[in-house]
């Protein structure tokens, strides 16, 4: 099969293959109308709205991958306006590669793009998942923010004439 069931795909037309011998078409990803190109590169997960937390590991996953492929893996945490390079992946039949998430990485627009790193027009980009770190932090305009203890803290002390009544 060229794609994995637990993919989120389902699959609705098949309309052309191209010069490469892909199968292009429609059809939809984890309930989202997308178009779909087959015999290239299909990244599984992460998957939409996925939270992934930042200095543990994870299991980035794709479909398509041929032996002897060395593919370019990149990660976005700016709605897809910039790249980081993750590595420059060997073994890209084996379908996987465990990340070690940077520590410090706070965002909701995350992306992961890999693509074929001598045929740059293989190339396939997750859908947007989250990253966040254990640290404390607010839901602001769409987009974490880190507490900051000299800014946010409350002002006033744990006193009595700041406290709930021991009696209520």
């Amino acid at each position: 099969t060229l794609i994995p069931v637990d993919s989120g795909w389902v699959l609705n037309s098949a309309r052309a293959i191209n010069d490469r011998g892909q199968i292009v078409g429609y059809g939809l990803h984890n309930g989202q109308q997308r178009a779909f190109l087959l015999g290239g590169l299909t990244i599984i997960r992460p998957s939409t709205g996925e939270k992934w937390i930042a200095g543990e590991k994870d299991t980035i996953r794709w479909a398509g991958g041929k032996s002897g492929q060395i593919l370019e893996l990149e990660y976005s945490v700016d709605s897809c306006r910039t790249f980081s390079v993750i590595d420059y992946y060997p073994h890209a039949d084996s379908g996987m590669y465990v990340w070690n998430i940077p520590l410090n990485t706070l965002s909701k627009k995350c992306f992961i793009r890999i693509k074929d790193f001598h045929e740059p027009s293989i190339i396939d980009t997750s859908d947007v998942f989250r990253i966040k770190p254990y640290v404390l932090t607010r839901d602001s305009s769409g987009q974490y923010e880190p507490y900051r203890p000299e800014e946010d803290q409350w002002q006033f002390w744990n006193n009595s004439g700041d406290m709930w009544f021991p009696d209520w």
